[in-house]
């Protein structure tokens, strides 16, 4: 374990994952990694410890495991509050948690949309995309009220809403390539693009993340198989 006593299941293309290693490195807190092996052997620590869904993240602390990567993200903020940049929710704000945990959930819907318009074709592929950019429009525009080069607010740091939508810089454009999507860009969504180039130039994020012609690779030959499946 690490001297946290933090053990961290994951998979190294897996934007959830990601999001677990972007929290825990944010706060300085060291941790051994265990990489799955998820489409042919996953391990007896991984099914013991998610006997529910037997899905990555899973962040093991003295034994005990916390599962979902906002739960994680959430855990980690609550046990080590004043560890490297502080708080990742607000603290003294209802609303404004209320608020992060909102759009943390928001892109649940924009991943949906842009999974679904890079796998279809047509009349679906189209109307798929279309909602992939008003969810990116409305991104832009929260973002404008946060008043920040990140979404919580900060210039400097990232927080709880960052963390959700760590993931964007690196797999809309591998999605984009794949599906040959449309996309808003630094005209329609200049803040979102800057934001877009703050994270990926992040010292935290940079070793949380893969690379991305890796993951554009990767992703290629899954997606084969998901239209494969989905054709049947």
């Amino acid at each position: 374990m690490g001297e946290e006593g933090l053990k961290l299941l994951s998979f190294w293309s897996s934007p959830y994952a990601c999001r677990a290693r972007l929290a825990l490195d944010l706060k300085g807190l060291r941790y051994d990694l265990q990489e799955e092996d998820l489409f042919n052997a996953k391990s007896a620590l991984l099914l013991e410890s998610n006997p529910v869904h037997k899905k990555i993240p899973v962040l093991i602390h003295n034994g005990k495991a916390i599962c979902e990567s906002m739960n994680i993200v959430e855990y980690v903020d609550e046990v080590w509050p004043d560890r490297g940049t502080g708080f990742l929710l607000p603290r003294d704000d209802a609303f404004a948690r209320a608020t992060a945990r909102f759009w943390a959930d928001f892109f649940l819907s924009l991943t949906a949309a842009s999974f679904k318009a890079a796998i279809s074709s047509g009349e679906e592929k189209e109307r798929a995309n279309d909602e992939m950019i008003q969810d990116m429009v409305a991104l832009e525009r929260f973002l404008e009220s946060q008043g920040g080069v990140f979404f919580s607010g900060s210039n400097t740091s990232m927080g709880f809403v960052d963390i959700a939508a760590s993931f964007l810089p690196w797999w809309i454009p591998t999605y984009t390539e794949i599906g040959r999507l449309r996309v808003p860009g630094p005209d329609t969504c200049p803040l979102l693009h800057r934001w877009i180039a703050a994270v990926k130039d992040s010292p935290e994020a940079k070793p949380a993340f893969p690379d991305q012609q890796e993951l554009l690779d990767f992703t290629k030959v899954r997606f084969e198989d998901v239209k494969k499946r989905f054709a049947q």
